[in-house]
């Protein structure tokens, strides 16, 4: 049982990766700018498909990327952003070329790039009411407004949502760090069974806490009688969940915790056990079958300090102390309420 200073290093670059990025990435390309228009000024949106009118003069070009783990980055969020950028130059128009919707293998964010327009204020305010209408048409596609289209386009109010998730997953686990056995003693104790639940809140935002269980359980033959090895762990922990698709039905999760971590052996009526620090890092996705119901998968990594074992592993390396670390893969049900 060792590497848990490489764990633990691991980890802390997991939690700084989790807490960065969390906004997606800007790119203009200005060719010719105005006086800035005031901020939250209208901007008319065209589609890939809509025609652009013919006096239109393009500024330059933006695009918004997913910079990694993004929050705040659904349809209208990131039009936003780029109506905002077209404001600073002074422009009232956007002409969408590029739009890639988030995908379950892919990013959890749009992405788009469009030119910054100008256009002549006879065609801004003849046009004005239909973009509008068009562009809260394609709001309510996304679910992101009711279908009437009563909120303004990028400053409308996110629909409610359910902002608690129970979570139920079972899977495969499998040890990463050395694992000792006695003499005398046969199996496989670095693979076996891994059962978690959590209980996560998370703000309108994407951003929450949560507390979790982990559970790894495993057995090896010893001397004809089964020697049951078990791994229990308990820790708050931090989320990031990104939603995404129409009606927001898929889902990304990502959660760093330190906790409590307990590490059990028992023979028949014989038992013994050690407790010490635990953390977990953990990425995932979901989707959601109905309001209150989803299924999801997530691949998490977890390590363990014991500290009063050092002494029993002193003839190794610094980096060489008492500790499981493991990696689990699991799947299984959701309950948003």
């Amino acid at each position: 049982m060792r590497h848990f200073s490489a764990s633990l290093q691991a980890f802390a670059a997991g939690a700084l990766f989790l807490t960065t990025g969390c906004a997606p990435s800007i790119y203009t390309s200005i060719q010719k700018s105005y006086p800035a228009r005031i901020e939250g000024s209208t901007v008319l949106v065209y589609d890939m498909a809509d025609s652009l009118p013919e006096p239109a003069e393009v500024l330059g070009s933006v695009t918004v990327k997913d910079s990694g783990f993004s929050v705040n980055c659904n349809y209208a969020k990131v039009m936003q952003r780029a109506k905002d950028e077209t404001n600073k130059i002074g422009g009232n128009g956007l002409h969408l070329f590029w739009h890639k919707e988030p995908s379950a293998l892919g990013s959890s964010c749009h992405r788009i790039a469009a030119h910054m327009l100008l256009l002549p204020d006879s065609v801004y305010t003849a046009s004005y009411f239909d973009n509008v209408a068009a562009q809260n048409a394609r709001l309510a596609a996304y679910g992101l407004i009711p279908a009437d289209g009563t909120v303004a386009p990028g400053r409308e109010t996110p629909k409610a949502a359910n902002n608690n998730t129970l979570t139920f997953n079972a899977g495969y686990a499998f040890i990463t760090s050395d694992f000792y056995l006695p003499a005398g003693v046969s199996g496989n104790p670095k693979q076996g069974l891994d059962i978690n639940a959590a209980y996560q809140w998370t703000s309108r935002i994407g951003i929450g806490f949560g507390l979790r269980y982990s559970g790894y359980f495993t057995s090896v033959m010893s001397e004809g009688a089964k020697l049951k090895v078990r791994l229990h762990y308990f820790a708050p922990e931090f989320v990031l969940r990104q939603e995404a698709g129409r009606n927001r039905r898929w889902a990304f999760h990502e959660s760093v915790g330190l906790g409590y971590a307990r590490y059990t052996e028992q023979m028949g009526s014989l038992s013994g056990g050690i407790g010490g620090l635990g953390f977990h890092v953990e990425v995932g996705f979901e989707y959601k079958l109905a309001q209150n119901v989803g299924i999801g998968a997530s691949v998490g990594t977890y390590g363990t300090r014991f500290s009063s074992m050092d002494d029993a592993v002193s003839q190794y390396n610094d980096d060489q102390k008492g500790g499981i670390s493991r990696i689990s893969l699991n799947g299984g049900l959701r309950f948003y309420f």
